[in-house]
């Protein structure tokens, strides 16, 4: 089985040195992008298609995503790199964020252009109508105490929920919920369990730098938008990338004249191989890497993944016209069925219209009544009801489709309290023997794709020092 390219199996293959990649998704092909022009850089990914968590399938000739993708106000090595893929203009922006309380009531979460600092937010703070006005300065005073805290903070923050901090800190209970509404949906997890380290770092990062609550919503699905055009990108600088390469193991090799370090070996159509390598990056969410690096003994060798989560496209039969653009609505997953919902017929050319075509994800699928998997008809009704409370406006509407995916194993990290601080400083994500860890998990900041490709950055400059070559600039996740 060749899993190399012909290139990397000649003795010394010139100037360059050959780096292997595990895992195919936003950090393994960013990394891959950044150091196919001065490195002889192979990919190796067990799915199909590449993207990892980033991605969209093709259920029944709908497109359905993994999941819900916004590009935040704070992302800039994401969008920069977008940018030069040629997708910088497939991208609408919404100013804020659309919260909704257990009542189905909505607020609209920004930030001002004409005030400075963390007053930015009080104009839509005072907006928020099921807060009282003394809820909405203790939330203003929290959110100030929250941001100001130093990273170093977040340790102790870990050891409490993000219910125990805000209380703490000053919320009400009636403020910490409405925060999460917010934000539950990018981590599906509820208030009681989530780490009040991720509670703060979300603070910091969207409340606490300039039009961090704002976002950029992708006009097609984000395979076509980004991870595809990626991969193309690697492969047009001399990159390879092999899919359905599943790596089994990753160990020591020792005494090769051409200066290789690192065994990989790779299992493909039923069979086992081997490739060796002189830089590993790992690329994959912990309790994978762990498997495949057993010699270290690390605190995120304990990370777990989140609970299963589902993702539908929905088609109505009417159109809604209480959602009058593509904003996304965030939802307390305690109180409602869905965690996230969007309208993708105002933005999506796929589902443009007459009629309402949305995304609806519902994370923590776990607690549907038969798990995530409930029969389609049955979230389907489950759904519905809830769009009906949502927008009553919705209950004459029939669904005429509703096309849905279930992810087990994509999933983020599970960030509940204790678990923050086992994220690997940045020395620790050196392992030995030339291999480094790349994936949103690992780098400062919270999650999401900015995370993934920063820690892309990092993991390519981990191999450009080793082999004396200056780093590659870039700006990490403000937190």
């Amino acid at each position: 089985m060749d899993i190399l390219p012909d290139k990397a199996k000649d003795a010394g293959f010139g100037t360059k040195k050959d780096v292997i990649i595990v895992g195919g998704g936003l950090s393994g092909l960013t990394a891959a992008y950044l150091l196919a022009p001065d490195f002889n850089v192979t990919v190796l990914e067990a799915e199909d298609t590449p993207g990892g968590q980033a991605r969209a399938f093709r259920i029944d000739g709908k497109t359905v995503e993994h999941g819900s993708h916004a590009f935040f106000g704070y992302y800039k090595n994401s969008l920069e790199l977008l940018e030069r893929l040629g997708g910088g203009d497939n991208l609408m922006r919404v100013p804020g964020w659309t919260i909704v309380n257990e009542s189905g009531q909505k607020a609209f979460l920004t930030q001002s252009r004409f005030l400075p600092g963390l007053f930015r937010l009080v104009p839509s703070l005072m907006r928020i109508p099921w807060l009282s006005i003394g809820d909405r300065f203790r939330a203003m005073r929290a959110a100030y105490r929250i941001i100001k805290a130093p990273f170093e903070k977040y340790k102790m923050a870990d050891q409490k929920t993000a219910l125990e901090l805000g209380t703490d800190v000053g919320y009400s209970k009636e403020g910490i919920l409405t925060w999460n509404s917010a934000s539950l949906g990018l981590t599906n997890l509820f208030v009681t369990e989530q780490s009040g380290a991720i509670f703060a770092g979300k603070h910091k990062v969207l409340v606490g730098t300039r039009r961090g609550l704002s976002y950029k919503l992708p006009s097609m699905n984000l395979s076509e938008l980004f991870t595809e055009p990626l991969s193309r990108a690697v492969q047009s600088r001399g990159g390879t990338i092999r899919f359905k390469h599943r790596v089994t193991e990753i160990g020591k090799y020792e005494g090769d004249p051409n200066g290789h370090t690192s065994r990989v070996d790779v299992e493909h159509d039923g069979t086992v191989d081997s490739a060796h390598a002189h830089h590993v990056i790992v690329a994959v969410q912990p309790q994978d890497a762990a498997l495949l690096a057993p010699w270290v003994e690390a605190p995120w060798t304990g990370l777990k993944r989140v609970n299963p989560i589902i993702t539908m496209t929905l088609g109505l039969s009417g159109r809604i016209g209480g959602s009058p653009d593509g904003r996304e609505y965030g939802f307390s997953r305690a109180d409602w069925v869905f965690s996230v919902v969007t309208d993708l017929s105002r933005f999506w050319p796929e589902f443009a219209g007459p009629k309402t075509v949305l995304r609806v994800e519902i994370g923590h699928a776990d607690l549907l009544p038969g798990g995530i998997d409930t029969p389609d008809e049955e979230i389907g009704g489950l759904v519905k009801k809830d769009l009906d409370r949502f927008w009553p406006e919705c209950q004459p509407m029939r669904v005429e489709f509703a096309k849905i995916h279930r992810e087990k194993r994509h999933l983020y990290v599970s960030w509940t309290r204790g678990e923050f601080v086992k994220k690997p400083e940045n020395g620790d994500r050196r392992l030995g023997n030339h291999v480094y860890l790349a994936g949103d998990w690992t780098t400062r900041g919270t999650i999401g794709m900015e995370a993934a490709v920063n820690s892309a950055y990092e993991a390519a400059n981990f191999v450009r020092s080793a082999e004396g070559l200056a780093p590659i600039p870039f700006e990490d996740v403000p937190v």
